[in-house]
Order: C-alpha cells, then structure tokens, then sequence
C-alpha cells in the first residue's frame, strides 16, 4: 500500500513539473509574439476584438489599412498611451492595430492633447490633418493652451517602420471647443478647403432641456505658407444643424450632433451623430448623408440639407470615426465607421448599403 502511496505520490510530482515546463514555455512563446501593451495582442496576429484604446478618428491609409487616432490626453497615467495607429483590414472582419511613433514636440514642444479627427490630404500622398479637441487650460489652470491642427507626412524610416512627421502646426482660435471632425478638399493645385466640426451638445438645466447645434467651419488652407510663417485657422463661415433623430429621443442625454464627418469622393458629405450618456452607455449613433461641399464656392462652400435623413442607425456604438470602405469589400460596403466605446472599448466595421 505504502508503495503505491509512493508511487503515486512521485507520478503526481513529475505531472506538476511537466505542467509547470508547459507554462513557463507557452509564456515565453507568448512573450515572442511582441505584446503590445496598448491592446494586449500580438503585433502580427489579426484579430476582431476590440481594442482598449478609443477610436477617434480615422482616415483611408492604403488599400486596407486606416490611420486611427486616439484621445490621449497630456495628464498624468494617460500621457504615454498611444495617439496615433495604423490599422489593417480584410475581408473577414479581422484587423491589426499597430501604434506609430510621431514626432509630436518638434514644432509645439508638447504632445498632441485629445485628438478627435484625421482626414487625408487630396493630391498628397501619405500626408494628413488631424486636430484636437480645442485648447485647454495648462497646470496653473490659468494659461491658455491652443488647441491645434497637425499636418503629418507618414515615411518609413531606416528600420523599415512606418512613422508620422510633423511638417506644421496650425492654430485654432480659443472659442473654436468641442471638436469632433475634421475634412479637407481639393480647390486648386495650391489651397484647399478645410471644415471643422464642433459637436454640439444636449444639456438639461432643471425642468428645460438645452439643445446647442452643430456647427461645421471653414477655411482655406496653404499647405506651406509664404516664408514658413505659422498658419492659424480663422472661421470664414460656418453652417449649423441639429440630429432630428437623437434630439427625439425621449430621454434627456447629452448627445453630439456631429460625432464625426467624411467627405467621399463625389464631395458628399456624410455625418455621425451619437448619444452619450456616460462611460456605461447606453449608446446610440447615427449616420447621415447630409449634403455637399462645393469647394469652389466663395461665400458658402457647405450645403447642408433641408432635411437630415438617417442612411444607418447603429445601437449600443458611440461612433467617432467615418472613413472610406476598404479596397477588399469594394462595390459591397459604402463607408466604414469606427467607435469609441469608453468602458467596452473599440471596434472597426464596415457599412454595407442599406436595404430597406
């Protein structure tokens, strides 16, 4: 008896050794795969879950792939958390999300602080706008911070990586807050239109609910100014609107009218709208075709319709990011949002056509 005890005994002892073998390797063999610390998946494996850091905007990289941005604000645990990725797309639904490095501090000595939209270029390769939120208050609670436009060219550097560049800085006036958007179109071989989206808002003072519109700006833009002169953005102009759709909602919620926006390539004009009631939901969003830009328009380039007529509803998202269908789903999606989803994280779809 006392030697099957011992036998038993010795059997049980090699098993937890082997086990213990097994998991130290399969933890090294996990540690291989480059972990990053931002999603928690290794950096060469596509996956469709969602990512812990929010997607604030997103603009058509290459074929399949998008440059996301994040919220990242300048403040203490949050400020070395990524601000900039790019992530890879295919046909079944999976994707990769890899942080770039940018070299923010070379033109503000600061990083960037709540980024909120990206839009490409038209007729710039690789070459970007993305802009924040608007200014804020530094750590005396005094000075005033501007809140900026950041014109990126993406490159490869010497170890084949892709990385951001920051060519300029453009600053936004103190009132310009809230910003949600960002979209740009081609006038000419020199100068562009530049729209701003601010998000507007819902608020409820006692008994009276407070809606305050959406407000698009515009301005023109110089990719390089004459002598290198720093550019600010001045509102020329600017169009207003409300979310029929979100304003009727019965319960009284703060709600963004203009989550996010997208120009495609007919100068139509489509925009996010979202409800957000709090870092646990519920939320709702919204997807409009809303009008036009007229690039060549002197007085006003914006032209919104009558009537806001929802393409998409979507329950449960907080939308933040419309882009371009991705090349692989070509003829079969329209666009493709990507959300913000605070406690539940992110994710990444496309939109096919609508049926009904």
């Amino acid at each position: 008896m006392k030697e099957d005890q011992t036998f038993s005994r010795g059997k049980a002892a090699i098993v937890t050794l082997l086990l213990f073998f097994s998991i130290n390797m399969a933890a090294r063999a996990f540690d291989s795969g480059k972990i990053r610390s931002d999603t928690g998946t290794p950096e060469n494996v596509m996956s469709s879950a969602p990512g812990s850091l929010g997607y604030s905007g997103m603009a058509l990289f290459n074929n399949d792939s998008y440059i996301l941005v994040h919220d990242t604000k300048i403040k203490p645990g949050e400020d070395h958390e990524s601000r900039i990725s790019l992530l890879v797309v295919d046909c079944r639904g999976m994707y990769r999300e890899t942080p770039l490095q940018v070299n923010w501090e070379s033109k503000l000595k600061r990083k960037s602080n709540d980024l909120e939209g990206i839009c490409a270029i038209p007729g710039r390769e690789h070459e970007f706008l993305t802009v924040e939120s608007g200014g804020y208050r530094g750590d005396n609670g005094e000075t005033q911070i501007y809140g900026h436009i950041f014109h990126i060219r993406f490159t490869k550097n010497h170890e084949g990586e892709l990385c951001g560049r920051i060519k300029q800085a453009i600053r936004m006036p103190a009132e310009l807050t809230g910003v949600e958007g960002i979209a740009c179109v081609r006038i000419n071989d020199e100068s562009w239109l530049l729209i701003l989206g601010e998000c507007g808002s819902r608020t409820r003072q006692c008994s009276e609910v407070i809606i305050k519109p959406a407000r698009l700006h515009w301005d023109t833009l110089q990719l390089m100014s004459p002598n290198n002169t720093a550019q600010k953005f001045y509102s020329r102009g600017f169009v207003e609107f409300i979310s029929p759709d979100l304003a009727a909602c019965s319960f009284s919620v703060a709600m963004r009218s203009c989550s996010d926006m997208y120009v495609d390539s007919n100068n139509r004009l489509w925009i996010s709208a979202a409800l957000d009631p709090g870092n646990a939901g519920p939320f709702r969003s919204v997807i409009y075709r809303a009008g036009r830009i007229e690039p060549g328009a002197t007085k006003q380039p914006i032209r919104i319709d009558c009537r806001l007529k929802e393409a998409w509803f979507i329950d449960g998202l907080k939308i933040e990011a419309l882009a371009a269908a991705p090349t692989c789903l070509a003829g079969k999606a329209v666009l493709s949002f990507a959300s913000d989803d605070e406690n539940y994280n992110s994710i990444w779809r496309p939109l096919f056509r609508n049926t009904r």
